[in-house]
């Protein structure tokens, strides 16, 4: 597929009034992160003139270092989402949302700022940020388009999780960035200007100003494959900052799959040779990503498929144990009651008698 970088549209009139004065006050460093109340007079100004940004009952001249963004403001009660274009020469000011926000580079680029560092987003670089994550966006030439896109939380997860698994050790790591219980500031991928996903977000943001019957709909079946797309082509190219990952050319994400498709008899050890890591690095790695030791992950995965045998086959427990990589069946079944408070064989029946309950109870009506 043709990779290229859109073309940006001309300045609007409030962007053009935003560049002029950008340039007539130099001394105001308005590419800089500021307090929502430094700025709040320009910005509100510029939205006003903005026929796409919802008239927001915004908080003027108050002592406001970030500016917080309620979903409620922006995404229709009728919308899962809500979608606009950065507007460009816009002073760069402290705020977060509490719906999941996607930022994707059409052209140009976009200086995107955090508390502790700043990341330089090139065309073609797509962010998945948190609720509630604060940060500051900064794009001061013509050619920079940047989309910004407002999922609901329960949307956005359902199509992402649907993909990767919950229960998996790739599901708990993207759950634990999705409800913010994690150190790690966003997602970014690197497309390198897929046509395919920026013509996608473009047809989305028309949909999502439209009128159409079913746009609710539209946008979300859009979206959709927009993620479908990242997950399939561009998961290897994540970025994930935050983490105690070197310089090496190793995927965070290929450490976990690889954890994940190998649990029943992966060592820490095997690991750490196959990554070119020390046995200690690989651990720091794991567990700031997950939340969770090396050993805590693997024995998760091996009683999830546990009881999933246990649930939908008739296999003998201590067939069941050898399956997930236990050799000794008394240990399987004292790390399975360990786990489950149940013992294999309560966990089958237990499981056997609802199913028969349920049973008989639709067949006495």
């Amino acid at each position: 597929m043709e990779n290229r970088e859109h073309s940006h549209p001309p300045l609007t009139l409030a962007e053009k009034n935003l560049k002029n004065y950008y340039y007539q006050h130099p001394e105001r460093h308005l590419q800089r992160p500021s307090r929502w109340d430094e700025v709040c007079d320009l910005a509100i100004r510029s939205f006003a003139l903005d026929p796409d940004m919802p008239k927001l009952p915004l908080p003027l001249n108050n002592i406001i270092m970030t500016l917080d963004i309620s979903t409620s403001q922006f995404i229709d009660e009728e919308m899962d989402v809500f979608m606009i274009r950065h507007a460009r020469y816009l002073p760069a000011f402290w705020h977060k949302h509490d719906a999941i926000k996607i930022m994707y580079v059409m052209s140009g680029q976009c200086r995107n700022m955090f508390k502790n560092h700043e990341e330089v987003l090139q065309a073609g670089d797509l962010c998945i940020f948190p609720p509630d994550f604060a940060h500051a966006i900064s794009t001061f030439h013509d050619d920079d388009l940047v989309m910004n896109i407002l999922i609901r939380p329960g949307l956005f997860e359902s199509l992402f999780m649907e993909l990767v698994g919950e229960d998996t050790i790739l599901g708990n790591f993207y759950q634990r960035i999705f409800h913010a219980s994690t150190d790690i500031p966003y997602l970014l991928f690197h497309t390198g200007g897929d046509d395919r996903i920026a013509t996608d977000i473009l047809r989305a943001y028309e949909d999502c100003h439209s009128d159409a019957r079913f746009r609710r709909q539209m946008v979300n079946a859009i979206l959709h494959e927009v993620i479908i797309t990242l997950v399939e082509k561009y998961e290897s190219t994540l970025e994930i900052p935050a983490l105690p990952v070197d310089d090496k050319a190793t995927s965070l994400i290929y450490i976990l799959r690889y954890m994940q498709s190998n649990f029943h008899h992966v060592t820490l050890k095997e690991m750490a040779d196959q990554f070119e890591y020390s046995e200690r690095q690989l651990q720091r790695i794991i567990y700031a990503a997950t939340g969770m030791s090396f050993s805590q992950n693997v024995q998760q995965q091996k009683m999830n498929e546990a009881a999933q045998l246990l649930r939908s086959t008739d296999l003998p427990i201590t067939k069941v144990g050898e399956q997930v990589g236990y050799a000794s069946p008394n240990n399987f079944r004292k790390i399975f009651y360990n786990h489950y408070q149940l013992t294999p064989s309560e966990y089958r029946d237990g499981k056997s008698r609802r199913l028969v309950s349920f049973t008989s109870y639709s067949e006495r009506r």
